[in-house]
């Protein structure tokens, strides 16, 4: 556990120090203490995101609906997002390779729903510095319908970003891949053999050293699998039944 938290410093700095999730709930890992926080605004019972800048200041956070700055407010663009806070992984944060101001975030819906896989630019020079999501780069649709599940991993040369999620109804794992030029909307599309039929719902995650990869299924199998950080593509995947995975 501790190498785990070494390799993903590594690469974070304080950027995962503050968290907040539930209902008003957070936890700060600034100082030589772990606090709890009780200014939160969010109020969700399953996905959520929360990003802090290098040093461990709060920039914002979101359950996939709703985006809060580091006041607590909701920023002017920051609403009906395409997330859910009933989807497993309702939303996820990605800093934009080369740039210090500017986050993807990245949402998916909840049950299969309409909105699937999407994501909106997210600017910290906008809202008097506090940020905003840019109106132009706003709940962009990249894939539907999804499994309420996304997970992101650094690529190989340790500058981009993969962001993966599981389109429902197949067996297929769709990897986009972020650089410092913007998202690529052409996914490397990866067929695991392992189709999600029945259900939606369950978290999908990636190893640190982006080399495995794994997912649960409510009422389907779960898989785990070999993940090539260089390429975006899934390998080796075996499948187990777990009754209510999540």
């Amino acid at each position: 556990i501790t190498l785990l938290f070494i390799h993903s410093n590594s690469f974070s700095q304080k950027e995962a120090n503050n968290w907040y999730f539930g209902n008003g709930a957070g936890i700060t890992f600034n100082g030589k203490t772990v606090k709890s926080l009780t200014n939160g605004k969010m109020n969700t019972i399953e996905g959520c995101a929360a990003i802090s800048d290098k040093n461990g200041r709060l920039l914002f956070y979101s359950e996939g609906n709703y985006v809060w700055d580091s006041t607590h407010s909701i920023t002017p663009n920051g609403y009906g997002l395409g997330g859910n806070k009933t989807s497993t992984q309702s939303v996820i944060i990605v800093p934009k390779p080369g740039s210090s101001f500017q986050y993807y975030i990245f949402t998916v819906d909840a049950m299969a729903g309409n909105s699937g896989l999407q994501y909106s630019l997210f600017d910290m020079s906008l809202n008097s510095g506090n940020g905003d999501i840019v109106y132009s780069q706003k709940n962009i649709q990249l894939l539907i319908p999804t499994c309420e599940k996304i997970a992101a991993v650094r690529h190989a040369n340790g500058r981009d970003v993969w962001v993966l999620t599981h389109k429902y109804y197949s067996d297929s794992l769709y990897a986009y891949l972020i650089t410092s030029s913007g998202l690529n909307p052409i996914p490397v599309i990866n067929k695991s053999g392992i189709k999600v039929l029945t259900d939606y719902q369950g978290y999908m995650k990636l190893s640190p050293d982006g080399t495995k990869i794994a997912y649960a299924n409510y009422s389907d199998s779960s898989a785990i699998g070999d993940f090539d950080a260089n390429t975006g593509s899934v390998s080796k995947v075996w499948s187990f039944m777990v009754d209510n995975a999540y």
